[in-house]
């Protein structure tokens, strides 16, 4: 919110107030209406910087009535704009006196002014705000286009070079050449198929158009499924029932496990050779469940940590390079927060990470669900 231009200590000495504090409309944690002090002069009974609310502020309620009041010793009068009060302007008098109908009057003429300036300055920062938004979304296009274009690029480069091979000199090849290339020309049709359904999922989340399907369902059981859906490798991970760790929960199975399996694979990606990876629930507080994705790899830098989750990030391991696209993590940190949890991330280098992904344990879901926040990827 705007500051009001003209301090609350030039006005009060025009005025000749004893106190007086200005007061602009805002918003608690929990999105209750009250009002910040921007300006104080005296001892209006609170400090600059501090919150009202009409619960526990005779001052806030006096503000929200929408017309001046008068409660020697404080005149509380609203800065109201278009209808809706913005803001409002609080004396106090030292004497106990109640200010007189020409005192009210003045003071409604500079809650006026004050309102309207704070109004202007509002949507001038809405006005910039948004600006800055449409620039930020400018360049995440043209980020996404540039990325993508080259990650569709790649395989299709060494599919369209294979199978060139194979039509010009596919009778010269042995058996064992062809089933090779046939196999790099599979590798590289599922890395495709792979980038589209991520492209089409971070697509319908943004625009707010994923749909879900919450159902209850064993949670052993779709752990065990999570492993079993990544082969081979799928040998490499343990599951293990925490403490008080319920045996069904209500969640949409199909998400759930897209984003377990995102975090699973990118920590055997990330582990030693033959390392095995963790993969625990368990219950960190009534209601919720918690799925724990442990790893002993190299870590994540101090320095990605808080860029992790974004679009296109990639992680580097200091031991091997490994492809991606930069959207695992992104996905599943959307997913996590259109079935109404979190995710979050604790490492160290050198000894590994741990990813944890908190749901509700039984929840009816909005269709389509969105996320809760902005979300920043693998």
């Amino acid at each position: 919110m705007p500051r009001p231009p003209r301090r609350a200590e030039a006005i009060a000495k025009e005025l000749g107030c004893d106190a007086l504090g200005i007061l602009v409309r805002d918003r608690g944690s929990a999105g209750e209406v009250g009002f910040v002090a921007y300006g104080v002069h005296g001892d209006p009974s609170y400090l600059r910087g501090d919150r009202l609310f009409p619960a526990s502020s005779p001052v806030a309620a006096a503000a929200l009535e929408g017309s001046p009041v008068i409660a020697p010793p404080d005149a509380v009068v609203p800065m109201v704009v278009r209808g809706e009060i913005v803001g409002a302007i609080h004396e106090r008098s030292d004497d106990g006196g109640a200010p007189d109908e020409e005192r009210g009057e003045l003071l409604r003429g500079i809650a006026d002014q004050l309102g309207l300036v704070l109004e202007s300055a509002r949507l001038r920062a809405d006005q910039q705000a948004t600006v800055q938004r449409l620039r930020e979304l400018d360049e995440m296009k043209s980020d996404f286009v540039a990325i993508t274009s080259h990650e569709l690029r790649t395989p299709l480069s060494g599919i369209r070079g294979f199978v060139d091979m194979l039509r010009r000199r596919g009778s010269d090849l042995s058996v064992d050449q062809r089933d090779e290339y046939l196999g790099i020309v599979l590798t590289q049709t599922d890395r495709l198929i792979h980038l589209v359904e991520d492209l089409l999922v971070v697509s319908r989340v943004e625009a707010g158009k994923l749909s879900l399907e919450p159902t209850e369902l064993d949670v052993r059981q779709l752990l065990e499924q999570v492993t079993s859906g990544l082969g081979e490798t799928g040998a490499r991970v343990q599951i293990e029932e925490g403490a008080d760790a319920p045996v069904r929960m209500v969640a949409d199975p199909n998400r759930l496990t897209q984003v377990l399996t995102n975090l699973v694979h990118n920590a055997i990606k990330f582990s030693p050779t033959g390392g095995t990876v963790v993969l625990r629930w368990r219950t960190p507080a009534e209601g919720t469940v918690s799925f724990d994705v442990v790893d002993r790899g190299p870590g994540v830098p101090e320095s990605e940590v808080d860029r992790i989750f974004e679009r296109f990030h990639q992680r580097e391991s200091s031991l091997t390079h490994t492809e991606g696209f930069g959207l695992g993590l992104y996905i599943s940190k959307l997913l996590t927060e259109a079935m109404g949890g979190w995710i979050d991330v604790t490492s160290a280098e050198g000894e590994g990470s741990t990813f944890t992904v908190t749901l509700p344990s039984a929840r009816t879901l909005p269709v389509p669900a969105r996320p809760s926040a902005p979300a920043h990827a693998d």
